[in-house]
């Protein structure tokens, strides 16, 4: 298997977006070419592209034994370069699992192993920059974790490596992840000043896949200053997701802000749908990072709904106990609000 092959690969990840079917396929293909060659490092890479395709199509079953194989074929080796993919790609399953404290240990051992000519192969072979994911993966943790200025220093420590390096495609996938850090944390200003930034570079350089995922950052971050806008954007946003393969990656989250969108209007049959549907793709999928806001949201359409009060004191229990398992202080503390104005 040669180098410019391994380059096509992540290339395809770019051209198609990680959820595309193309992009799975080519890095499957890439993995069952590598079987015979088990010595060879490119085994790591390819296996985080593919957890790429496979945490973007929402099947977290496949991830989960990605990631399995990758420690197991990691500790064989002992390849720095190995343990620090593998540790990654738990990192990630940690945090869509949500179990966010397990999550930042990964990136703590991520960075152990981390070696500076592993950043160099990192795009190339996988399609990312595992020296920004580090910080970046961190930084989501800490933002449930209610860490916020870990995770803000963890947040600009990976900006700084993004736009140190010279891929486009790294810079927008770094952007639009802080944003996304923002959102958990509801720093609303800051999540549209990095998603406005995401979606100009992605739609100048042809990052389809980003621009769609930036604007619907761009649009949960108007979810109190313009609802209105809010929920069409969001629901355009996750249209097009759909025509592009992603039909669970972020529609387990987005539809959380649509929801509260269309509250604050008055919509509430359609709050109903779009929670409805979050919360059925989190069961199916195991997509759980963001559970706890939606029936904390599920509470708030209950209470538009007409429900009544012990209902929704029950939904917002729901919330908050699933807050305190994964070990979320951002999402306990809104829980615990709402319960506290029930």
């Amino acid at each position: 298997m040669t180098g410019s092959s391994s380059t096509c690969r992540s290339a395809c990840s770019a051209a198609y977006g990680h959820p595309a079917v193309e992009a799975e396929r080519a890095w499957v293909r890439a993995i069952d070419l590598l079987r015979a060659h088990p010595e060879d490092p490119r085994n790591f890479w390819a296996r985080r592209g593919l957890s790429t395709a496979y945490s973007a199509q929402g099947k977290i079953t496949a991830y989960a034994a990605i990631a399995e194989e990758t420690l197991d074929l990691a500790r064989q080796s002992g390849d720095p370069a190995g343990l620090c993919v593998a540790h990654m790609i738990f990192a990630n399953l940690k945090n869509y699992s949500g179990n966010f404290a397990a999550a930042e240990q990964a990136t703590f051992e991520a960075a152990r192993y981390f070696r500076e000519e592993a950043r160099h192969k990192s795009f190339d072979l996988s399609g990312l920059d595992i020296a920004a994911h580090i910080p970046l993966a961190r930084a989501l943790a800490q933002s449930f974790l209610g860490n916020h200025a870990e995770a803000d220093e963890s947040m600009n420590q990976a900006l700084r490596l993004a736009e140190a390096q010279p891929q486009v495609g790294v810079l927008v996938w770094a952007l639009f992840w802080v944003s996304f850090c923002c959102l958990i944390e509801r720093d609303f200003g800051r999540a549209e000043a990095v998603a406005d930034r995401a979606f100009a570079l992605a739609t100048e350089h042809g990052f389809g896949f980003w621009a769609t995922a930036a604007q619907l950052s761009q649009g949960a971050a108007l979810v109190i200053a313009d609802p209105d806008r809010a929920a069409t954007v969001i629901g355009a946003g996750l249209a097009k997701l759909e025509s592009l393969g992603s039909r669970y990656y972020f529609h387990s989250i987005y539809p959380c802000f649509e929801a509260e969108a269309l509250l604050r209007f008055g919509r509430i049959a359609a709050a109903r749908t779009a929670i409805d549907r979050a919360l059925a793709i989190t069961a199916s999928t195991g997509l759980i990072w963001w559970n706890a806001d939606l029936h904390r949201i599920r509470a708030a359409v209950i209470r538009g709904e007409g429900g009544s009060d012990a209902a929704v004191r029950e939904a917002l229990a729901q919330a908050l106990a699933i807050a305190q398992q994964q070990g979320s202080e951002t999402f306990r503390r809104r829980a615990a609000a709402d319960i506290g104005d029930a």
